[in-house]
């Protein structure tokens, strides 16, 4: 079975490699078109399918039969439409639990800071309305602890920045308020790692771009100060990888920032480690395959032309 499948990988190396092979592909692309419009009893598309087959016979065997293969496979785009949210949103905060997303908060479309919330529940493709934050935000973070959903400072509909926090209990669909953040902050972010909430940077209370750094002990229901962050940020993304918090990018008192850098909850330290390829701020990250991937932000903390669609992947460097 071995040397049947070396042959089989070896002639279809060959075949890509073959200058007819790009006929197939052109050719088996309008085919494809052509069969899934003709079944609508068109004759004019019906003429189209059988010039093309007239067309396929003049290739080599082999190179049909690849043709064919082609067509049975599935035409599905990698994305896929799902219902809208009730309400229009920018800056708010998500996190899924149990198999849901919860998004909270934001600004509507006439800028007004908003309190609603609503769950999506992919089984039923809907989304549903879930009680009010007791807190209009937009600007805040979100991270869920111990099957609850957490929210942390933002901005207030009077323009104030906040330090309040509250948590979602799904099983009593209740907001409770839990003890306030040391700092108030807009646009920090958020991570959990071994049983606490970690918030990073942000802008504080006069609007200044903050360093500092707090967890949230659910046990002793207390936020602690850990060390600050080498660099004031706000509008940064973090993540955790290898039991270490990872922030990067971000707004800094200078330019936008591609620098990054990482916290290690044993040593209580943080350490600068390369920088992205781009400026972002405002991106969004998430884990994949042990890696962190980075995607999209601005290169100056606005979209007038600065918005990007770049991303980049972080990941340990394998020794060789």
């Amino acid at each position: 079975m071995g040397g049947s499948d070396e042959n089989g990988t070896k002639k279809c190396s060959e075949m890509y490699e073959r200058p007819d092979f790009y006929k197939f592909l052109v050719l088996a692309e309008k085919l494809q078109k052509y069969t899934e419009r003709a079944t609508r009893d068109d004759k004019e598309d019906d003429e189209g399918v059988k010039m093309l087959w007239k067309r396929l016979a003049t290739l080599p065997w082999d190179i049909v039969v690849h043709v064919v293969r082609f067509m049975k496979r599935p035409t599905l785009s990698p994305w896929e439409s799902i219902p809208d949210m009730t309400t229009c949103r920018s800056g708010a905060c998500a996190a899924t639990l149990d198999g849901k997303v919860i998004v909270m908060g934001g600004r509507d479309d006439h800028a007004g800071i908003l309190s609603s919330c609503e769950m999506y529940a992919p089984f039923q493709k809907q989304w549903f309305a879930i009680p009010d934050m007791t807190t209009k935000r937009s600007g805040a973070c979100a991270a869920t602890l111990n099957g609850k959903v957490i929210v942390m400072g933002g901005r207030d509909d009077r323009g104030g920045i906040l330090s309040s926090c509250e948590e979602y209990d799904t099983a009593q669909k209740l907001w409770f308020a839990i003890p306030n953040m040391t700092t108030k902050r807009v646009g920090a972010c958020a991570v959990t790692l071994n049983g606490k909430v970690i918030v990073m940077g942000g802008r504080g209370y006069h609007g200044g771009y903050v360093s500092s750094c707090e967890e949230y002990d659910p046990v002793q229901e207390q936020w602690f100060a850990i060390p600050d962050m080498t660099t004031k940020r706000a509008g940064a993304c973090a993540a955790t990888l290898d039991g270490k918090v990872i922030v990067m990018g971000g707004m800094t008192e200078g330019p936008s920032s591609s620098s990054c850098e990482v916290y290690d909850p044993v040593q209580r330290q943080w350490f600068a480690i390369p920088n992205m390829t781009s400026e972002r701020v405002g991106a969004c990250s998430a884990m994949l395959d042990g890696k962190v991937i980075v995607m999209g932000g601005t290169t100056h903390g606005g979209c007038d032309g600065g918005c990007l669609s770049s991303c980049e992947v972080y990941g340990p460097v394998q020794k060789v």
